[in-house]
């Protein structure tokens, strides 16, 4: 299993200060609480676990170094979520907000539409196209268009409220279309989507180079446009030959990019990926991390008395923060697969080691015991990244993550 983090955030147990009164900065000794869970845990520096009220509350945080967080949060998405966050009182407040939940996105929109107007197919097999003809973004959900489907469309679980729409020709053409604020009513159909009209732009041309391919692996390199609303629209995407050093990219011109808006380009061979944000489309030179160290697991005891450490050998090219993907325990009676987050910030800086002593949740308030056992889990997947925790996407950012 791979973890991803993008700049998209796995959210987690809402900490806020100056919205709800508290202080984080250790200026003041109270820090305000909003879990909005099922479920909510807390841990001071060394301390044992405890339950937290899942309801606004206030705690004597703002000088603690170490705070764990948890929570058990059912979303639109996930109805058995557990996530674990190792973070400063800063990092908490400023990710997790007393702000309402947003309302889940009950009943998701279908929608319909055409394509038309798209040229000369791509035919180079590195090139990620035939039989697909275009791709359509509409928030977080992608379709392709082609083959089987003709020139139809066809989004699906698309969530209510304003959305910018993403739309890329696949041909030789490397043309694309913006339509920001759109809201489609359900069943609906969207306006044809025609590249040869004037809605339609060509995107820049260029070319990157990688280096730091010593596996000699095969890789990828794809571009995207990042908008005001948080669409990732696909422009692009290659794949490339081992011997190969360099691919062509394609980007949104500066001059069809509102403010806040990105290009993105991801180059990925074996576990290893590099990200870098740009306003300005150029020729660009990228280098890969190396492959990421794996975790170890140091088992002692038996239940109820086992204890779990997870250990990983930090790396300077990663030295921002981990995620952890956990199995499911063996006593649960669920397919949960926690999630473990921590900062290097937490540890006073990048450690030699990221050291997780796995705690017990088991009888501590109404944590469910479907849940099982945490101690018994095992390494499912794990990011390391040097994306700073928090970090949005801005111009000119360059980060490398890896993958086990």
């Amino acid at each position: 299993m791979r973890i991803r983090l993008p700049g998209l955030v796995v959210p987690a147990l809402s900490i806020c200060t100056a919205a709800c009164g508290g202080d984080a900065t250790g200026t003041s000794a109270l820090v305000t609480l909003c879990p909005q869970a099922d479920w909510a845990a807390m841990q001071v520096e060394e301390q044992p676990w405890h339950a937290i009220p899942v309801t606004r509350a206030q705690y004597p945080l703002g000088v603690a170094k170490r705070i764990g967080l948890a929570r058990i949060r059912t979303t639109p998405d996930v109805t058995d979520s557990l996530q674990i966050y190792y973070v400063t009182p800063e990092q908490a407040a400023a990710t997790f907000s007393c702000d309402p939940r947003p309302p889940g996105a009950s009943p998701a929109k279908q929608l319909h539409g055409t394509i038309q107007g798209d040229g000369t197919p791509l035919t180079d097999p590195a090139e990620f196209g035939y039989p697909s003809r275009a791709t359509v973004t509409l928030g977080l959900k992608q379709t392709f268009v082609g083959g089987s489907t003709g020139n139809d469309i066809t989004l699906a679980d698309i969530p209510s409220g304003t959305r910018d729409l993403v739309a890329t020709a696949l041909d030789v053409r490397h043309s694309t279309i913006i339509r920001r604020g759109v809201d489609y009513p359900d069943n609906s159909t969207i306006p044809a989507l025609d590249f040869s009209s004037s809605e339609a732009f060509g995107l820049t041309e260029n070319t990157v180079t990688i280096a730091g391919n010593s596996n000699n692996y095969d890789w990828q390199a794809g571009t995207r446009v990042i908008t005001q609303r948080g669409t990732l629209g696909l422009l692009r995407y290659r794949f490339m030959r081992a011997a190969s050093t360099t691919s062509a990219i394609s980007s949104v011109p500066e001059n069809q990019l509102l403010a806040g808006e990105l290009n993105s380009l991801t180059v990925g061979f074996g576990s290893s990926i590099t990200t870098v944000y740009y306003r300005v489309p150029s020729d660009r030179s990228v280098e890969i991390g190396p492959e990421a160290n794996r975790p170890t697991l140091t088992r002692s005891g038996t239940l109820p008395d086992l204890a779990l450490l997870i250990e990983e050998i930090s790396q300077p090219e990663y030295g921002s923060q981990i995620v952890l993907g956990l199995s499911p325990p063996l006593n649960a009676t669920i397919n949960l697969k926690p999630i473990i987050t921590a900062s290097k910030e937490y540890f006073g800086g990048t450690p030699t080691t990221w050291s997780f002593t796995i705690p017990d949740f088991q009888g501590i308030g109404n944590f469910p015991s479907s849940y099982g056992d945490l101690r018994s889990s095992g390494v499912q997947g794990m990011e390391v990244t040097d994306r700073p925790y928090l970090a949005a996407p801005r111009d000119g950012a360059t980060y490398r993550s890896a993958f086990r």
